[in-house]
């Protein structure tokens, strides 16, 4: 009678009062094969045998018959008992003559008390949304009767207002279990990542169970069983960054001139966390068309922040520059920017036009060749100022060296004896 129990290790357990389907082959006791000739006929008695003390109901014996094949099938019906015990299906052959036909003893286990699963403090207490992809499930089972070391099967769904959310329920075998005595231990990583983190909100149930029965057949009773599920508790947290574009200037841009990208990055979600941002364009080469990266920065994003982030590149090619901002590489759910309409200011304006716009090439260019004229005409008036020296050199005619002419000694006035102002 369901649920059914079975042999096990030579062992059967069954529940008190369970009808067991008994099948038997008859076999030499040497070699364990099947008779040739068995005894075609032969009334075999089975007799379940338990202590008096513990019997409410006897077993009542039973007869099979032998085919021909040797096969003895019967139906057992196993006495009620007041708790767990142990007993034997006792068989005997009848009429055998002085031919020494053995009999046999089948252990049977009586259990009927389910068993029941205690979760370690940590296991299943409390799960985010942000790591159902890897959950530490670790329980014990307790069960005297005996449970095999098999795996056991967890199942879970993912509620909204007490109603199941349509696509959302798994189940995964997890195990074996490991005895250590009468407990018998499991500890898996379980994936139960069957909904988007993001689609779940604040006051979502997640609830666990698992089913599976001991040997005797008796069901998983108690906190973790298919009518008393395990809810922990849900704390519904994911990382969600936007990147959208602010500014793009100049534009259009000047060929090999500097283009500045503003963009701004947020949260979306309620975790916050820290991204790789890639700037790439649009490039041709000998391999083919493809995406560059020219620009990266690492961001940190606080739990539904927000944070504004500046590129600074070269537009290296004339017409339409292509951009996009990807997160952590991820090409294909990259954000577009709008393009760069890329010029070139030689093609159409003078180059006093472009030095006036402010153009840095054109500048430094102007630069040159007025340094050059300058050095060209202060050779110039440096040469003429030469060959002017040397003409007045030769105008100059010397002078003969001419003293002034001197006077006789006796041509000098002698000084009066007396002047008008000396007293006599």
């Amino acid at each position: 009678t369901a649920p059914f129990g079975r042999l096990y290790n030579g062992k059967m357990y069954a529940a008190d009062g369970d009808a067991i389907l008994c099948r038997m082959q008859m076999v030499h006791s040497t070699n364990g094969l099947p008779l040739s000739v068995p005894p075609v006929g032969r009334n075999v008695v089975i007799d379940p045998h338990f202590e008096d003390v513990m019997e409410t109901t006897p077993g009542i014996p039973v007869n099979g018959t032998v085919d021909s094949e040797g096969i003895v099938e019967f139906v057992i019906v196993l006495p009620q008992t007041e708790r767990d015990t142990e007993g034997i299906i006792r068989g005997r052959l009848v009429g055998v003559g002085s031919i020494p036909w053995g009999g046999f003893d089948v252990d049977v286990i009586v259990d009927r008390t389910s068993p029941t699963i205690e979760f370690l403090q940590t296991s299943l207490a409390a799960v985010q949304t942000n790591s159902l992809d890897s959950q530490q499930v670790s329980f014990s089972i307790i069960d005297l009767g005996g449970v095999a070391e098999e795996e056991v099967q967890m199942h879970w769904t993912f509620r909204r207002f007490g109603v199941n959310i349509p696509g959302t329920d798994g189940s995964k075998s997890i195990g074996p279990a490991s005895r250590q005595g009468p407990v018998y231990g499991i500890s898996n990583n379980v994936d139960i990542s069957t909904v988007e983190s993001n689609e779940l909100q604040d006051g979502d149930q997640l609830v666990v169970w698992f089913e599976f029965t001991d040997l005797s057949g008796n069901p998983l009773d108690g906190i973790g069983s298919q009518f008393t599920p395990r809810a922990p508790l849900l704390r519904v947290v994911w990382f969600e960054p936007v990147v959208e574009p602010i500014a793009i200037s100049p534009q259009p841009a000047n060929l090999n001139g500097l283009v500045r990208i503003d963009l701004w990055i947020r949260d979306e979600g309620n975790q916050g966390g820290q991204l790789n941002l890639s700037l790439l364009a649009w490039e041709t080469d000998s391999s083919g068309q493809k995406w560059v990266e020219i620009n990266r920065t690492e961001v940190q994003l606080l739990p539904g922040g927000s944070i504004e982030v500046d590129f600074e590149i070269e537009a290296w090619q004339e017409g339409q520059m292509l951009l996009i901002a990807a997160i952590d590489s991820d090409i294909e759910n990259a954000t577009v920017l709008p393009p760069i309409q890329v010029i070139d200011p030689m093609a159409d304006r003078s180059l006093l036009d472009a030095a006036l716009s402010g153009d840095l090439t054109v500048i430094g260019l102007l630069i040159v060749i007025f340094s050059g004229l300058g050095f060209m005409i202060g050779l110039f008036f440096l040469q003429r100022n030469t060959e002017a020296v040397y003409w007045d050199d030769e105008d100059e005619i010397p002078l003969p060296d001419q003293e002034p002419p001197s006077r006789p000694e006796s041509l000098w006035p002698e000084p009066p004896e007396h002047f008008p102002d000396e007293e006599e």
